[in-house]
């Protein structure tokens, strides 16, 4: 039965919050968070599920069979194809069941809502990993990789996920409980257990088509097409989990999984190897694959030049004659192996009638990061492709022989030149799978007939060299209308398998098999009907409409947004805030909805960090847009006098100063910090950083003037001025002046940090129209203005222009440089000659979120590391957890401390004496959450640095 015949989507809600633990979702907002991934497609769900336990899982199951209302099981929301959309009750499980229950030996259990490079990072201590390793992987969970058969680069060496299963607890579609194991033919019998009886099944339904079977397999290394019907059976066993993943979960739904782990390799070696035709690439391949490399990618030529373009230091990299680059991988037990594999590249693709001209080989670690972040940044590249027409994912990995991955890219070129658009490839030439992007604009009836075209002629291609529509994305919505026609001969058994175990269609419909598929071209995300609708917001700026519909959903903000790490909610993702605001643009949410407390709970799970502007393949500003969803919602609702407080920085660390110390006192008083937290809602466990006096604003030091080096406007913030002034603030001059650099301390008003993460656009737009009056005149004197705090160097220098958005704010903002790039500058000139002082200690480096996303030259470790004495323990680079005002808040001071629990924890193992970090805030945070002392990087430069020249 379709979901379309259910209506009532609160009622299924609420009698699904009667049979289960977990939560049940079902709000307009909800079902639009869940309603795309990383696909073109678009899918409305009735309600979502978030179980919290198999019990859960049994009893959906259950009401699915019982109602008829159907199910989809859901990963990362990661994949491609689409399918993990579906139009009834969706199952997430990443909140939850998210756990590596065990490791025994080489074996894993682990639950499906388990993002694969969690896994492998807490398998890392014990130099174990799980082999394979999609491009997702970062962000991807081990349920989406069973789903969809996943696989990767390192396919060749390691093979895919069907190749690494023990055993897997499945739910079935009647909501029976089964954990699969191989099995010996003879030893399948009836013995009333759901696992013996679909066992039996699956035999009774492929033992007697094996020739069939044998027959109609496609001739490659990699699939993930249609039901993996060709090595279920084999050597007189029968291995059921062969055919359980990759069946997208229209088969049954995991539960468990038992993983089994290998080694990590022992040493790595890198060769780049460059073509200059198709024709001498697709014969590179040929010869690289005699070497038996543990992966082989490949870029085609408009992606050599878009990543050239977007960054020119690759040239260093790639030869200026590069048409095709490809990327060898080897692994070996000992460097000595590896090398003598690197040494045989040479000979076999280059010289006298080979085909390559370049080859570049590495066995650095560090170097070979770098030389796989060229392919690495495919996908990034592309999707920040500027104008209507984007690089569109819904045939784009079809499979072949690897021998015939030239012919098959000639083909596809062929099919592009005719159908009038332009596209790249890129991917995994090793196994022939390649990911083929053309440029359309899916609004346009044109190019939407195009891809129709585009997509049933690659199929073809595919079909007619014996390879398959998928090797690693699985078929969804994008590739099932497909199937009948590619696979004729096999397709009545996919269907008798689907009919097995799911006989009233219910799990995940209209995936693989499908009596009424979906059309390639239906419910698109953006398609013929999307219209944006005008909504008398900021929406209706061009600008924030275009960041709107730059997020495709990859879900790679997974991996970075602070507080979607921290709770594993869909509605904490950068791309959940993306999803609501096309909601409203495109009419599926009311603009209403902008104003309503559910909209706002999702907005205000932006903290402002910025990872976005870097972490983010599109860079989409969303702190830009969460900014302005909250001031909305502001100018309807009004501001909360806390939040009103917290927002004038400036100003409370004046009063508070001028009162010290007994604004202090007040702070560390238990009693009092209750009442604020009855009052206006301060956390009474945020203890709050102590106010000093000692500013020196207003101050010049004219000892220096006489040959000095340069002048600069020094912005220390309301840390350095009101809570370090003996430290950042004076440390910082104090180097400054060893260094020859007058230093100016004028005037100024708040960054505005604050307030912009509290949506109060207008106070901070007053302070910025104040502080561009104010630094204007030291600018236009040809003057730097040098932060030492990330959070007012980026407000400083990105927010600044956008809020008064006057020439003289961008020419404001263009002089604002970060004091790290400013002293890595002058390191870079041998300005630092005199000596470093040892200072023995043990210390590690945590660089703030707004540092980071200023995507600066140098950080303070340059500098850092030539204090002779000095122990630098690594650690993780993650958050603090501060969050501008989260941090200090009733509601969320639990979540701000569950965010910066992982750095916590790697500070507390390492056990330095310092921990070092440029943001008042952060330094507050660490040091009350680890109970050791941070510090500006600024206090031990010029505790260390001393001039020849000075005493």
């Amino acid at each position: 039965m379709s979901s379309k015949a259910f209506t009532d989507n609160e009622k299924i809600a609420k009698e699904l919050r009667s049979i289960i633990d977990g939560d049940v979702l079902s709000t307009d907002i909800s079902r639009q968070l869940y309603s795309t991934a990383a696909c073109i497609y678009e899918l409305t769900p009735l309600v979502i599920v978030v179980p919290r336990h198999r019990e859960d899982v049994v009893n959906v199951l259950k009401y699915s069979s019982d109602s008829g209302v159907p199910i989809t099981a859901r990963g990362a929301g990661s994949g491609l194809a689409g399918a993990a959309l579906g139009t009834g009750i969706i199952l997430d499980f990443t909140k939850y069941m998210n756990n590596l229950l065990s490791v025994d030996g080489d074996v894993a259990v682990v639950q499906p809502g388990l993002i694969y490079g969690k896994l492998n990072k807490m398998l890392r201590e014990r130099n174990l990993q799980f082999a394979p390793d999609p491009s997702s992987g970062d962000f991807c969970s081990i349920g989406g990789m069973l789903g969809t058969n996943a696989a990767g680069p390192h396919t060749l060496k390691y093979g895919a996920t069907k190749d690494w299963i023990e055993s897997l607890t499945i739910v079935t579609a009647d909501g029976e409980v089964m954990t699969t194991s191989e099995l010996e033919l003879d030893n399948i019998i009836e013995d009333g257990s759901s696992f013996m009886k679909y066992a039996k099944g699956v035999r009774g339904i492929l033992e007697p088509n094996a020739d069939l079977i044998n027959s109609a397999r496609p001739n490659v290394n990699k699939n993930s097409s249609g039901y993996n019907v060709y090595e279920v059976i084999h050597e007189d066993k029968l291995d059921i989990n062969k055919l359980l993943v990759g069946s997208e979960g229209t088969l049954g739904i995991v539960t468990e999984a038992k993983l089994r782990l290998i080694e990590t390799p022992k040493s790595k070696g890198f060769a780049l190897v460059s073509c200059a035709t198709l024709e001498k690439a697709g014969d590179s391949v040929n010869r690289l694959m005699e070497l038996a490399p543990a992966a082989l990618d490949m870029i085609d030529d408009k992606l050599v030049e878009l990543s050239v373009t977007a960054n020119p230091h690759l040239r260093e990299i790639i030869p200026s004659e590069a048409r095709f680059v490809l990327f060898a991988e080897f692994f070996g037990e000992t460097d000595e192996e590896v090398s003598s594999k690197l040494d045989e590249v040479n000979p076999a693709v280059m010289g006298s009638g080979r085909p390559a001209f370049s080859v570049k080989n590495s066995t650095d670690t560090d170097e070979m990061e770098r030389l796989w972040s060229v392919r690495k940044s495919a996908v990034g590249i592309l999707s920040k492709i500027k104008g209507s027409k984007k690089p569109v994912a819904f045939a784009e990995d079809g499979t072949v022989h690897y021998s015939l991955v030239g012919e098959y890219l000639e083909k596809i070129t062929e099919i592009f030149k005719s159908e009038g658009v332009e596209g790249t490839a890129f991917g995994h030439a090793g196994n022939g799978n390649l990911h083929i992007r053309p440029m359309l604009d899916l609004r346009n009836e044109e190019d939407l007939n195009k891809m129709i075209s585009i997509a049933k002629r690659s199929h073809e291609v595919v079909k007619e060299m014996n390879g398959t529509m998928t090797g690693e994305h699985a078929d969804g919505i994008a590739r099932t209308p497909y199937m009948k026609e590619f696979f004729p001969e096999m397709y009545p058994l996919f269907k008798q398998i689907k009919d097995l175990f799911d006989p009233n269609n219910l799990m995940n419909p209209g995936k693989i098999v499908s009596d009424a598929p979906q059309d390639v071209d239906e419910n698109l995300r953006y398609g013929i009907g999307y219209a944006r609708q005008e909504t008398n917001t900021f929406l209706d700026d061009s600008k924030w409409t275009d960041m709107t519909e730059l997020c495709h959903g990859c879900g790679t903000c997974v991996q970075y947004c602070p507080v979607s790490i921290a709770t594993n909610d869909e509605s904490s993702t950068a791309r959940a805030k993306a999803n609501l605001l096309r909601g409203v643009l495109s009419g599926k949410l009311s603009s209403e909805s902008l104003l309503s407390i559910d909209f706002k709970n999702v907005i205000d799970e932006c903290v402002n960090c910025k990872l976005c502007l870097v972490e983010c393949p599109t860079e989409i500003d969303i702190p830009g847009l969460a900014q302005r969803a909250r001031a909305l919602y502001l100018e309807e609702n009004g501001i909360s006098f806390r939040n009103r407080l917290l927002g004038a920085t400036k100003q409370l660390s004046e009063f508070s100063t001028a009162l010290s110390p007994f604004s202090n006192w007040f702070l560390s008083i238990g009693i009092f910090r209750k009442l604020l937290a009855k009052l206006i809602g301060i956390h009474p466990d945020r203890k709050i950083q102590k106010f000093r006096r000692g500013s020196l604003q207003d101050k010049t030091f004219p000892e220096i003037q006489k040959g000095t080096r340069d002048e600069v406007v020094y912005f220390g913030g309301c840390h350095a001025h009101y809570s370090d002034p003996r430290g950042e603030l004076k440390s910082t001059i104090r180097l400054f002046e060893k260094l020859g650099v007058k230093v100016r301390l004028p005037e100024w008003r708040c960054c505005g940090a604050a307030s912009l993460s509290l949506g109060q656009l207008d106070s901070a737009a007053s302070d910025a129209v104040e502080n561009v009056d104010l630094l204007l005149p030291f600018v236009r004197k040809g003057m730097k203005i040098i932060t030492s705090s990330g959070s007012c160097g980026y407000a400083l220098k990105y927010e600044l222009p956008e809020l008064v958005g006057t020439d003289e704010a961008r020419e404001v903002a263009a002089a604002v440089v970060d004091l790290y790039d400013y002293l890595g500058t002058l390191d870079s000139e041998n300005a630092f000659d005199g000596e470093w002082k040892p200072i023995e200690m043990k210390v590690v480096y945590h660089q703030p979120c707004q540092h980071r996303a200023q995507n600066t030259k140098y950080d303070a470790t340059r500098l850092l590391k030539k204090i002779p004495g000095m122990n630098f323990a690594p650690i993780e680079k993650a958050c603090c957890g501060i969050a501008g005002t989260l941090g200090y808040k009733l509601e969320t001071f639990d979540l701000s401390m569950k965010i910066g629990e992982p750095l916590f924890k790697d500070i507390i193992e390492k056990s330095p004496d310092y921990v070092i970090t440029g943001t008042g805030t952060c330094q507050m945070q660490i040091s009350q959450a680890t109970e050791i002392p941070a510090i500006h990087p600024v206090t031990l430069l010029n505790r260390s640095y001393t001039p020849h020249d000075k005493p």
